[in-house]
Protein backbone atom coordinates (compact mmCIF):
# COMPACT_ATOMS: atom_id res chain seq x y z
CA UNK A 1 0.00 0.00 0.00
CA UNK A 2 1.41 3.39 -0.96
CA UNK A 3 1.63 6.56 1.11
CA UNK A 4 -1.52 8.34 -0.15
CA UNK A 5 -3.57 5.20 0.44
CA UNK A 6 -2.17 4.95 3.99
CA UNK A 7 -3.08 8.60 4.50
CA UNK A 8 -6.64 7.94 3.33
CA UNK A 9 -7.04 5.06 5.77
CA UNK A 10 -5.71 7.15 8.65
CA UNK A 11 -7.73 10.25 7.78
CA UNK A 12 -10.97 8.33 7.26
CA UNK A 13 -10.44 6.75 10.67
CA UNK A 14 -9.76 10.15 12.25
CA UNK A 15 -12.88 11.58 10.59
CA UNK A 16 -14.97 8.72 11.94
CA UNK A 17 -13.60 9.27 15.43
CA UNK A 18 -14.39 12.99 15.20
CA UNK A 19 -17.94 12.29 14.08
CA UNK A 20 -18.37 9.99 17.08
CA UNK A 21 -17.32 12.72 19.48
CA UNK A 22 -13.64 11.92 20.03
CA UNK A 23 -12.01 15.14 21.26
CA UNK A 24 -8.38 13.94 21.22
CA UNK A 25 -7.55 15.60 17.90
CA UNK A 26 -8.24 18.99 19.48
CA UNK A 27 -4.90 18.49 21.26
CA UNK A 28 -3.12 18.74 17.90
CA UNK A 29 -5.33 21.25 16.06
CA UNK A 30 -7.62 24.16 16.78
CA UNK A 31 -9.97 22.95 14.02
CA UNK A 32 -9.41 19.23 13.47
CA UNK A 33 -12.58 18.88 11.38
CA UNK A 34 -11.17 21.27 8.80
CA UNK A 35 -7.66 19.86 8.94
CA UNK A 36 -8.67 16.20 8.70
CA UNK A 37 -11.17 16.71 5.89
CA UNK A 38 -8.97 19.02 3.82
CA UNK A 39 -6.12 16.53 4.12
CA UNK A 40 -8.51 13.74 3.15
CA UNK A 41 -9.59 15.69 0.07
CA UNK A 42 -5.94 16.15 -0.92
CA UNK A 43 -5.27 12.44 -0.39
CA UNK A 44 -8.28 11.52 -2.55
CA UNK A 45 -6.89 13.76 -5.28
CA UNK A 46 -3.46 12.14 -4.98
CA UNK A 47 -4.91 8.71 -5.73
CA UNK A 48 -7.34 10.12 -8.33
CA UNK A 49 -10.52 9.36 -6.39
CA UNK A 50 -11.94 12.43 -8.05
CA UNK A 51 -15.65 11.97 -7.28
CA UNK A 52 -15.03 11.45 -3.58
CA UNK A 53 -12.66 14.42 -3.47
CA UNK A 54 -15.15 16.65 -5.26
CA UNK A 55 -18.12 15.80 -3.07
CA UNK A 56 -16.10 16.23 0.13
CA UNK A 57 -14.46 19.48 -0.95
CA UNK A 58 -17.71 21.01 -2.19
CA UNK A 59 -19.21 20.43 1.26
CA UNK A 60 -16.18 22.07 2.87
CA UNK A 61 -16.01 25.05 0.48
CA UNK A 62 -18.70 27.07 2.25
CA UNK A 63 -17.33 27.01 5.80
CA UNK A 64 -13.68 26.76 4.65
CA UNK A 65 -12.93 28.91 1.57
CA UNK A 66 -9.51 27.26 1.10
CA UNK A 67 -11.39 24.11 0.07
CA UNK A 68 -12.85 25.94 -2.94
CA UNK A 69 -9.53 25.89 -4.81
CA UNK A 70 -9.14 22.18 -4.12
CA UNK A 71 -12.72 21.63 -5.29
CA UNK A 72 -11.84 23.30 -8.60
CA UNK A 73 -8.87 20.97 -8.88
CA UNK A 74 -11.14 18.01 -8.20
CA UNK A 75 -13.50 19.14 -10.98
CA UNK A 76 -10.60 18.96 -13.43
CA UNK A 77 -9.33 15.68 -12.04
CA UNK A 78 -9.41 12.72 -14.38
CA UNK A 79 -9.82 9.37 -12.65
CA UNK A 80 -7.29 6.68 -13.41
CA UNK A 81 -8.37 4.22 -16.06
CA UNK A 82 -9.00 0.77 -14.66
CA UNK A 83 -6.20 -1.71 -15.22
CA UNK A 84 -7.30 -4.33 -17.70
CA UNK A 85 -7.17 -7.82 -16.30
CA UNK A 86 -7.34 -11.13 -18.05
CA UNK A 87 -10.68 -12.84 -17.56
CA UNK A 88 -11.26 -16.15 -19.28
CA UNK A 89 -14.37 -16.18 -21.41
CA UNK A 90 -15.17 -19.74 -20.39
CA UNK A 91 -15.71 -20.85 -16.79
Amino acid sequence: VDEPQNAIISLETAGTLLSRGDQSLFLASADPTRDVHLALGRAYLAVRRCDEALSLLQLLATPYPEAATLAKEAQQCAPLAPTPTFAPWMP
